[in-house]
């Protein structure tokens, strides 16, 4: 399965770093956190899910939802300027 690229923004990327620091959020928080950070640097799923500590179909997912809501987001952007 071919996945769209991930571009984070300075700010998601600094939010996502913090998360990724954190030791009183919850792990899948900060999995997710980890899965988003090292797929938009580029790394293959594989490595991502081996760095997470989670399976490839659970990166897939993560992913899926994170492209999923951001076009989601864009369409209600581009929409609201209309």
């Amino acid at each position: 399965m071919k996945l769209q690229k991930i571009t984070l923004l300075p700010e998601e990327k600094e939010k996502l770093l913090k998360l990724c620091r954190s030791r009183t959020h919850p792990l899948r928080l900060i999995q997710r956190a980890q899965i988003l950070l090292n797929f938009a640097e580029g790394q293959k799923i594989k490595a991502v899910a081996k760095v997470a500590k989670v399976s490839r179909p659970t990166v897939y997912k993560c992913i899926k939802k994170a492209l999923d809501s951001y076009i989601k987001l864009e369409r209600d952007y581009v929409t609201n300027i209309k």
